[in-house]
């Protein structure tokens, strides 16, 4: 019994060196001390040669610890305990972490060959393997470079709007309480009409907020009206020691630059300038009228503010009119009737048109005997029903405007009384109102059927630039 329980014992002894041995297999950190001969490994040399192929992939001088594959941490399942057999080692089954050690390796150890840290690796924390999964790169504390993180973009700083302070198009802040009531009235009378004016001006900018479009309307609105700097403001008076006088007309300079010059000057390319103008010119004038600040010139400010009433109607309505010409009953007449269009192409309900328009059924029967280019009021508009449910039509019946009702050019093709006038889409004849005002080229036909090309809408307060204000803004 005493030879038996020795031999139990040295079993137990050789079993505990080979359980290291296998373990140290496992991880791949003893291939060196793999013994080549044939004669040790006997039947086992096919395992050895598998084992060799292995040796190129762990090479102890480049790696000091096993290869760890970071992209599979955390995705290993519980099937991964068949690592271990439960034969050789008695260690708890392997449930898919990898041991970590918690000290940290020692750089001078590992450069003086200690091997202590063996066995041992280093994977991601909790927050890094986060970050793994969502395509951020890490290294492990093995590779020396820090943890990248992913960079946060900066955010752009926006223009804050004046807190407290109303836009610049909104003409009823002083009435709606928006603004503070005027406590002291800082517009001394005494002083020229001209630095009230220009205090005014910079007053309204600064108690008000603009954007891009508010800020260029109402600058270039100073411009147009003639109030840049003055080489006598500072003194206030003239050179023989009088006041500065302020000339301008209100009533004049908001119908011009409201009519004529917004409707042809090309910065104006976008609708919103039309929608915001007349508000913006509006909120103005009823703060210098408010503070009365130019109290000489009231009559006037009250005209203009006028203006801008009927204009917050009628100038939109008048744009969207014009991006709607040519319509269908322009471009028929003009492809049939004028040479330099016959190579357009004419509208599917030209023939239904050409009916219903010119009462005829070739446009043979017919041609052009009278050109004019002028401008006309609108007098009265009549829409037509279309044909079995079509889209209807209407005749704008017009009159000559007369030389002093702002134009120059008053034609004659349209004479009171006549009822002549020309057809448009229904749906275009909505945007416009009795008084508005027409321009354009327009042609008469043996019929007396008259259409025009190009058709241009204006506000019913229309009144042409003059020409010294045309010259002024040809030479800037």
């Amino acid at each position: 019994m005493s030879s038996l329980g020795s031999i139990d014992k040295m079993n137990e002894e050789e079993l505990e060196k080979l359980r290291e041995g296998m373990r140290e297999i496992l991880l791949g950190l003893d291939i060196n001390n793999i013994s080549d001969s044939e004669d040790d490994l006997g039947e086992e040399g096919e395992v050895v040669e598998e084992e060799e192929e292995e040796e190129d992939i762990y090479d102890d001088d480049e790696w000091d610890e096993p290869l760890v594959n970071m992209s599979n941490i955390g995705d290993q399942d519980d099937n991964s305990e068949e690592l271990y057999s439960e034969d050789i080692c008695n260690e708890e089954p392997y449930n898919g972490e990898v041991q970590v050690n918690e000290e940290p390796h020692d750089e001078e150890e590992q450069a003086n060959g200690d091997d202590s840290g063996i066995g041992t690796s280093e994977v991601p924390s909790e927050d890094q393997q986060d970050q793994l999964s969502d395509g951020v790169s890490v290294q492990t504390p093995d590779d020396k470079p820090p943890v990248t993180e992913a960079k946060k973009k900066k955010k752009k700083k926006k223009n804050k709007k004046k807190r407290g302070y109303p836009d610049a198009d909104d003409d009823e802040a002083d009435i709606n309480g928006l603004v503070p009531p005027i406590a002291d009235n800082p517009y001394d009378l005494s002083t020229s009409e001209d630095s009230r004016f220009r205090l005014a001006m910079d007053n309204f900018r600064s108690e008000r907020y603009f954007n891009s479009y508010s800020n260029q309307i109402l600058e270039t609105y100073f411009t147009y009206g003639g109030m840049g700097t003055h080489s006598n403001v500072e003194t206030d008076t003239n050179a023989d020691g009088s006041l500065i006088d302020f000339e301008v007309d209100f009533v004049y300079l908001v119908s011009s630059f409201l009519s004529s010059h917004i409707f042809e000057a090309s910065i104006w390319y976008d609708e919103k300038y039309f929608q915001l103008s007349p508000k913006v010119l509006a909120a103005f004038l009823k703060y210098i009228r408010d503070r009365k600040v130019i109290p000489e010139h009231q009559d006037s400010i009250d005209g203009a503010i006028e203006i801008t009433e009927i204009a917050k109607e009628e100038v939109p309505n008048c744009r969207t009119f014009n991006s709607m010409m040519p319509d269908d009953i322009a471009t028929t007449c003009s492809v049939l009737f004028l040479p330099e269009y016959l190579d357009y192409q004419l509208p599917e309900n030209s023939v239904s048109l050409m009916e219903q328009i010119l009462k005829v059924r070739s446009p043979a029967e017919v041609e052009v005997t009278r050109k004019e280019f002028q401008y006309a009021r609108v007098l009265r508009i009549t829409v037509i029903e279309g044909p079995n449910g079509s889209a209807g039509i209407a005749k704008l019946e017009l009159v000559d405007m007369r030389e002093d009702e702002g134009t120059t050019l008053g034609g004659g093709l349209f004479p009171e009384g006549r009822g002549r006038g020309i057809y448009v889409s229904s749906e275009a004849a909505e945007k416009l109102k009795i008084g508005t005002v027409i321009w354009g080229t327009f042609y008469m036909l043996s019929n007396e059927v008259i259409f025009a090309r190009p058709l241009v809408a204006l506000p019913s307060f229309y009144v042409e630039q003059d020409e010294e204000e045309d010259e002024e803004e040809d030479n800037d």
